[in-house]
């Protein structure tokens, strides 16, 4: 019974987030969401802490949530940020212990209020690269905003090469890795606040 609402929630999280993806594809940035390996990826960048928090951009149907909440990061530890209503339910229904706000990055420090200055990481699966300049001018901003000093973002990309990235305006690349097995493979980095 459990095999069968595993695969159940499985198909439904693929549905919701292909249905979203033709909505809007430059919104979502993908046709499939991510793997558990790149997932799995992201997370173990995530640095340990005593008091730390974390902030998940752009959650989607939550693989990357599982992910962190699987590699012992509490749920009170993290905050997810989605700019989609359906998809935020859909995180709600999936996570419900776990604060999920529905927002936009651009506004990330007015939406994590007295936690702003004090994240640790953020882990973004926005798609800058297809994101005008000027809002990701803005997210960059908030990114800055709301890490502590040397707080680090890790974000992905499918652009497999290690070029310049839109990151690196107020940041430096600390470490990078490519995930062979995700649909399609992607690169994750880790900035650092300069």
């Amino acid at each position: 019974m459990q095999k069968r609402s595993a695969k159940s929630g499985f198909l439904k999280s693929n549905l919701s987030f292909i249905s979203q993806f033709l909505k809007n594809p430059k919104e979502i940035g993908a046709i499939l969401p991510s793997s558990p390996m790149l997932g799995k990826a992201m997370a173990k960048f995530v640095p340990e802490a005593q008091d730390r928090f974390i902030v998940e951009l752009g959650p989607g149907t939550g693989p990357i949530t599982k992910a962190l909440l699987k590699m012992n990061i509490r749920e009170e530890e993290l905050v997810c940020l989605e700019q989609s209503e359906k998809m935020v339910l859909h995180l709600q229904n999936r996570f419900p212990k776990l604060n999920v706000i529905q927002g936009d990055a651009c506004e990330l420090s007015e939406l994590l209020k007295e936690k702003s200055g004090k994240v640790n990481a953020i882990v973004s699966s926005l798609p800058l690269k297809s994101i005008p300049s000027a809002i990701v001018d803005k997210i960059l901003d908030q990114m800055d905003i709301c890490l502590e000093p040397e707080g680090i973002i890790i974000q992905f990309t499918y652009d497999l090469r290690k070029q310049r990235s839109p990151l690196l305006k107020k940041f430096t690349r600390i470490k990078s890795k490519v995930v062979l097995g995700n649909v399609p493979p992607a690169r994750v980095d880790v900035f650092q606040k300069l």
